[in-house]
């Protein structure tokens, strides 16, 4: 008598969720939001669909959990008490994040998820959360006196990280770490001398106005 086949391994927990966060990336790589459908998505991951309705009950439950994990788990705000090596790091994460698999299907929902509301508003959120998070290696800067009080903080970092994402997506160039230098060393030293200064045009148009009276 053959001996009984062991049945294969149930997976659960946070391995379980990976697997179905990357298959609903893997997904949304290949078709838009509209044609996404959670049952493909549990094909995909090798699952029940009931699982994936008992935790998230529609399909944008699934996207917005799905690109909360991996916006935190790709873009990295690290904290190493120095300006220049923070912004490496951030820098790198987002550089490295253009360039995976996984950013194929988020520029697929940035680009055509105007479309749906609902979508928009989700997209809307993670990236207002994601920069609040970023800017807090601002204001430790500020705070460390590394950084001008009133720089624009939010400009500060969407001009290093917008130069990284133009190159890889529209210039189609590479980002290496030696033009990331290049660049935080460009942007740093413009905002260091009070360049993109929040408090700056106030002044200069006090100063402007008080010269033509």
């Amino acid at each position: 008598m053959p001996a009984p086949r062991e049945r294969p391994k149930q997976i659960r927990g946070e391995q379980l969720v990976s697997k179905i966060f990357e298959a609903t990336l893997a997904e949304l790589a290949r078709v838009d939001f509209e044609s996404l459908s959670m049952e493909t998505v549990a094909e995909r991951a090798g699952v029940n669909k009931s699982t994936l309705y008992r935790r998230w009950p529609t399909k944008l439950d699934l996207v917005r959990a799905t690109l909360d994990d991996v916006t935190d788990v790709r873009i990295i705000v690290p904290d190493h008490g120095n300006l220049r090596a923070d912004l490496m790091g951030f820098l790198r994460s987002v550089r490295d994040f253009c360039l995976s698999p996984e950013m194929q299907g988020i520029m697929r929902l940035m680009f055509g998820g105007r479309a749906h509301p609902d979508l928009a508003a989700v997209i809307d959120s993670i990236g207002d959360r994601k920069d609040a998070d970023s800017r807090k290696i601002v204001e430790r800067a500020i705070a460390r006196g590394e950084l001008p009080r009133g720089v624009d903080g939010a400009m500060f970092l969407d001009a290093m990280a917008g130069a990284v994402m133009n190159s890889i997506f529209f210039m189609n160039q590479s980002f290496d770490d030696a033009k990331l230098e290049r660049l935080i060393e460009m942007v740093l030293v413009g905002a260091q001398n009070g360049g993109g200064s929040i408090a700056r045009p106030v002044a200069r148009a006090k100063r402007t106005a008080a010269r033509t009276r």
